[in-house]
């Protein structure tokens, strides 16, 4: 009788432990979908960041969030995006040591109209031996304290003729001021060149 017993008893604490790890094998499984299921959400949000730095021109931004997101998850394709970022750095490379050619000068602000709209507009003078064909300036706006409060890009055009800025040509911008900005605005800015693309032929 006390065989049949302990038979009874050890089936049951077999039957349980089978239970618990036939439980706690679920709840692992499950622990790691919740695990993968965050690091593509992760994932997910690194890239729509990076491509929102992307969008702005912001490159090297954007590529250390491409980069991030990768790092929780291979499964998104960026490929594309990577060569459109490169590409950008490479032009923003090009601004940073060629920016000691380019004189930014004849900068006004103006208001063209009775609606209110500010303009500042100014020339760039391209000192330099090679012929830009593609360029953007940056403008910071700074309140009172000279601190940014926000920041624009405007495309560098020729001044005339030409659309490219051969040596020694003048190249011209103009910003339109945001209506948000205005109000906290200073009238005082900072302008730098931030990328520049050239003709190589």
């Amino acid at each position: 009788m006390k065989e049949i017993i302990l038979l009874i008893c050890l089936s049951i604490i077999i039957v349980g432990c089978s239970s618990k790890n036939s439980a706690d094998t679920n709840m692992n499984t499950s622990d790691q979908e919740d695990n993968n299921l965050s690091d593509e959400i992760k994932a997910k949000q690194l890239a729509d960041q990076a491509l929102e730095a992307m969008n702005n021109k912001e490159y090297i931004r954007s590529k250390e969030l491409f980069e991030e997101s990768q790092k929780y998850s291979n499964d998104l394709f960026l490929d594309d995006f990577l060569s459109d970022v490169e590409n950008g750095i490479r032009q923003m490379n090009n601004a940073k040591e060629y920016s000691p050619n380019i004189e930014i000068h004849n900068v006004e602000i103006n208001k063209y109209d009775s609606n209110g709209n500010i303009f500042i507009k100014g020339t760039i003078k391209n000192n330099g031996d090679k012929t830009i064909t593609y360029g953007l300036v940056k403008i910071y706006y700074l309140d009172q304290s000279g601190n940014k409060i926000g920041e624009e890009l405007a495309t560098i055009g020729a001044a005339a003729g030409d659309s490219q800025i051969k040596p020694n040509y003048i190249g011209e911008f103009i910003f339109n001021v945001p209506d948000g900005i205005k109000a906290n605005w200073s009238e005082q800015y900072e302008l730098k060149v931030h990328l520049l693309e050239f003709d190589d032929n």
